[in-house]
């Protein structure tokens, strides 16, 4: 039996997991209430009487277990540990992992987090739980063995090493949880926090079914000391010591009790670490998405943008998550980092493609990118790859693919299309204004310059949280000389002000007329007049304009007659 979480399983491959706590699991993927008197599969167990073990059907030939809600005693096994094996190879981890049996390469598509139904997460959770309950860190066969490579990804003197390296890391990530769940189809979610940047504490992300530790907010005052104040309501206090040789820093963090880790430890772990997974939230605000885009549309050297987006990502570390977030150390022992990098590696996939349709800078090398990647001593351009316009997608690594990643969607997704079928027949819509205008944004509609530029915010420019996100993070990057951390926290806040913060403080305000403006931070009254980057497809409409193009009158048209 392995410690999972609060409960304690036997595992029985291929398709035999049994709950030593709950008096229940899976033999042979037929839900049991009591224990197989034999180690080995049997085919007489009977059926589990609780309601959670409900069956569904897919678009495969098995009938599935459809997962119960995170921290239900009842036992689970994903569906796919009964997927029929005539689509992949095993999801094995070796040369061949869950290669298509057609010979094409397989296809890693990953979605932002509000797309996720409890269902899907569910089993997600599943995953990354099972990959927690082994033990040691032979990397990348144990959850805590990301936590101590991680440190890889941040060494000095190494170049443009930030964006290959982790686009590894991920992958690697990704590969385990598709072992472990035996599911070829498992891909790690990703989370578009500036399309929350208004309000990043009020996102599904903290819900006690997906990442935990929802935080209040409580604003300056007497009792507050005229500080912002953010705790997590009923969650232990612990006390957390950063050292940084020089100087120890104490905090006041708190224990993460729900979510995908509540409960979690990590071994060897000193202070708060040793104890549970610790977050020290601070601001609940980032720049909003279109400074990202206007940014990644207008630089076209790798280099410059890597160093920008490891800056950029920073703030989300150490200044609003933070505790095991905050530390280049130890940032993996929260899987939030892992949503957290999905979202930094989407930004690099979008990035390469828009610079590969624009037929601009070259995206898959650099003058600086003849290095091989430490950890993996495999060369940077492997793990940069190139946007395939055939594919839509990555195919990675470069040298001799087996995968390809894409990034589909974003919250507000969906409404649109639904909208204009709802005008054709006449009725109201109560679908999001906003969805459109950020379609443009995620699918390069809006042409650098004017355009971007224009765009009205309705928050201020976080600067100090960005500010503070150089500081508190590469502070704690133990591999550099207190010179080379200072030298390198410089950099760091130079290349944002340039970058963010003077274009964000330059850009017009507005007041948000909606709540979903101030959730966003900018106005939905913009237009772009851009082509839109495949995949994610044309619409060929202009916000304010009632008026349809031909093609788009011909879509919603049969979208109308699906509907009715």
């Amino acid at each position: 039996c392995a410690t999972f979480g609060s409960r304690t399983y036997e595992d029985r491959p291929p398709a035999n997991l049994y709950c030593c706590a709950c008096g229940g699991g899976i033999v042979d993927g037929v839900p049991v209430t009591a224990a197989p008197t034999t180690a080995g599969p049997t085919t007489t167990a009977p059926p589990a009487t609780t309601a959670a073990a409900t069956t569904t059907t897919r678009d495969f030939p098995t009938t599935t277990i459809v997962p119960p809600p995170l921290g239900s005693t009842t036992a689970y096994v994903p569906s796919a540990r009964r997927r029929a094996k005539k689509v992949y190879a095993a999801a094995d981890g070796s040369a061949t992992h869950c290669k298509p049996r057609d010979g094409s390469l397989q296809r890693r598509e990953r979605r932002e987090i509000h797309l996720w139904s409890d269902e899907q997460f569910a089993e997600f959770s599943w995953a990354v739980n099972l990959l927690k309950s082994r033990s040691g860190t032979e990397y990348p066969k144990t959850y805590d063995s990301f936590a101590s490579q991680h440190p890889n990804g941040h060494l000095p003197n190494r170049g443009p090493l930030f964006l290959p390296w982790h686009r590894k890391f991920l992958q690697d990530f990704e590969t385990a949880l598709q072992v472990e769940a035996d599911n070829c189809d498992l891909a790690v979610p990703y989370w578009n926090s500036h399309l929350e940047a208004g309000d990043l504490w009020g996102s599904v992300v903290w819900n006690s079914n997906r990442y935990g530790g929802r935080v209040e907010y409580t604003p300056p005052s007497a009792a507050t000391g005229f500080m912002d104040e953010f705790k997590i309501p009923n969650a232990e206090k612990c006390e957390d010591i950063l050292d940084l040789g020089f100087v120890q820093i104490k905090n006041v963090d708190f224990c993460i009790t729900d979510g995908i880790s509540g409960g979690w430890s990590h071994p060897g772990g000193f202070g708060c670490t040793g104890k549970c997974v610790h977050r020290r939230p601070g601001s609940g605000r980032l720049n909003s998405f279109a400074s990202v885009v206007a940014y990644l549309e207008r630089n076209e050297k790798f280099e410059t943008m890597n160093q920008w987006l490891d800056g950029q990502h920073a703030a989300m570390h150490a200044s609003i998550v933070g505790g095991d977030m905050g530390n280049v150390n130890d940032s993996p022992i929260d899987p939030v980092f892992f949503l957290h990098h999905g979202f930094v590696d989407r930004m690099f996939a979008w990035w390469q493609e828009y610079h590969t349709l624009k037929g601009g800078a070259p995206t898959a090398t650099c003058d600086d990118c003849a290095r091989t990647l430490p950890l993996y001593n495999v060369p940077y351009t492997d793990w940069m790859g190139q946007f395939d316009t055939n594919l839509n997608c990555i195919p990675l690594p470069a040298s001799n693919p087996n995968s390809c990643i894409s990034y589909v969607g974003h919250h507000l997704e969906g409404t649109v299309t639904f909208s204009l079928a709802q005008q054709k027949l006449g009725q109201p819509t109560g679908t999001s204004v906003c969805e459109a205008h950020m379609d443009m944004l995620v699918q390069g509609r809006c042409s650098e310059g004017i355009e971007l530029e224009s765009i009205e915010n309705t928050c201020p420019c976080p600067g100090g949280v960005l500010r503070d996100g150089c500081t508190n993070w590469i502070q704690t990057m133990t591999d550099m000389s207190r010179e080379q951390v200072e030298h390198k926290t410089a950099q760091c806040i130079e290349t944002l002000e340039e970058t963010v913060i003077k274009p964000e403080k330059d850009r017009p305000m507005a007041k948000a007329v909606t709540t979903e403006e101030s959730r966003l931070c900018i106005r939905c009254n913009f237009k772009c007049q851009g082509a839109p980057m495949p995949p994610e497809g044309e619409s060929g409409v202009e916000v304010g304009d009632s008026s349809l193009s031909q093609e788009d009158s011909s879509f919603v048209d049969r979208l109308t007659a699906l509907i009715r």
